[in-house]
């Protein structure tokens, strides 16, 4: 039934139908290609207190983005705050009209790669030692983090393993990738367990939502995001957190 919901075709605004897409690329465990990752469990999940059908459209985050400004895709999965993204588009707030953490999908931190025996390393505030190349993912929002602390970042990499091969091929001094990214191609690449290195403690922690397009009607925006909440801190997705790292 999941990937039924992930393979359907996106269909017309309205109705009670609501059409997500998200970012194709595999981020382990939460988009996967293999089986429904966590992320889309989690929002079928959440479909089920809202009592309309989700379409789940894989697909190239940037196009993702725009088709949600386009108002042919009512949101984007899984999205961490941008400013600009406001423009288009809107996040789950608090009372003080910040992003409002307990109405994330999940949570996920970027670590810092390098070769084992390598200099590099994350002081806290900044990468040093300064000039240090540093290898990211295109379109992620660490890289705009790291440029403005007057790091030397490029991201023209597509995933994690481009990014890691990046390093592998010293056109880098380290990477900085998601943590659960890094761990899933620690364990299919023996040759990055071999050489590389994941550095602890993370450089930030993000939070990712659904981001509505301005399109979605107020009130039923908070009702996705409240039926987010409801589901991620429901014994139904612990069980299925369990049946994923099980392997089903």
């Amino acid at each position: 039934m999941l990937s039924a919901l992930c393979l359907l075709a996106p269909a017309a605004l309205g109705g009670d139908i609501l059409t997500f897409c998200y970012n194709k690329d595999t981020s382990y465990p939460w988009i996967t290609h293999d089986r429904p990752g966590l992320a889309l469990r989690l929002v079928t999940l959440a479909s089920e207190k809202l009592d309309r059908r989700v379409i789940l459209t894989g697909m190239p985050w940037q196009r993702c983005l725009t088709e949600v400004k386009a108002g042919r895709f009512r949101g984007a999965l899984a999205a961490s705050f941008k400013p600009e993204r406001l423009e288009f588009g809107r996040y789950p707030v608090d009372a003080q009209g910040r992003p409002d953490r307990s109405k994330r999908l999940f949570n996920e931190q970027y670590v810092l790669v390098r070769f084992k025996g390598s200099g590099v390393f994350w002081d806290g505030k900044t990468v040093q030692p300064a000039g240090a190349r540093i290898a990211t993912s295109f379109q992620v929002s660490i890289a705009e983090t790291l440029r403005a602390l007057g790091i030397r970042v490029d991201d023209g990499s597509k995933g994690s393993d481009a990014t890691l091969r990046k390093l592998l091929l010293n056109r880098s001094d380290a990477a900085v990738i998601l943590q659960s990214g890094a761990l899933f191609e620690f364990d299919r690449n023996p040759e990055y367990a071999e050489k590389l290195k994941m550095v602890l403690p993370p450089i930030e922690d993000k939070s990712y939502y659904i981001l509505l397009g301005h399109a979605v009607e107020p009130e039923l925006a908070q009702r996705i995001w409240d039926a987010v909440e409801h589901a991620r801190e429901s014994p139904a997705y612990a069980a299925q957190k369990k049946a994923f790292f099980s392997g089903k």
